[in-house]
């Protein structure tokens, strides 16, 4: 039996082809800022590079936060 949709799903990528394998059990992740949090603070304190948080978040001024603000965490 043949199934020409399985076979396109689960072609094969050519060799030296890099590949991003995502977890299905993935969440997002966020963070309350809390009063003193600077952006710089947060990156630090979760492992984030600075300017994903900022590109993540459509941040254009990031002295422009604020408290009980909800950021989304890319991991």
């Amino acid at each position: 039996m043949y199934n020409q949709d399985a076979n396109y799903v689960h072609s094969v990528a050519p060799i030296g082809t890099e590949v991003t394998i995502v977890s299905s059990q993935a969440t997002d992740l966020y963070y309350v800022v809390q009063p003193g949090d600077t952006l710089y603070g947060i990156a630090q304190k979760l492992g984030v590079s600075y300017d994903a948080l900022l590109i993540e978040n459509s941040i254009t001024d990031p002295n422009m936060i604020y408290v009980s603000q909800k950021l989304h965490i890319l991991r």
